[in-house]
């Protein structure tokens, strides 16, 4: 998933057109529960991604 997926212009996209993506592909809707804590992020306190973002475990 590229970050521009979650970028309407230089707003975040809304919860709704969030919410119609993840449910393109039924095997990926999982992946809504880890990207989305990402959109709330960005729509409620402000965060800006500038490049990619990584997790990783311990």
């Amino acid at each position: 998933m590229d970050l521009s997926d979650f970028m309407d212009g230089e707003m975040p996209i809304s919860y709704d057109k969030a919410k119609k993506y993840f449910a393109q592909d039924p095997s990926q809707k999982w992946a809504a529960y880890v990207a989305g804590t990402i959109l709330v992020l960005m729509t409620e306190l402000g965060v800006r991604f500038e490049d990619s973002i990584s997790f990783c475990s311990p």
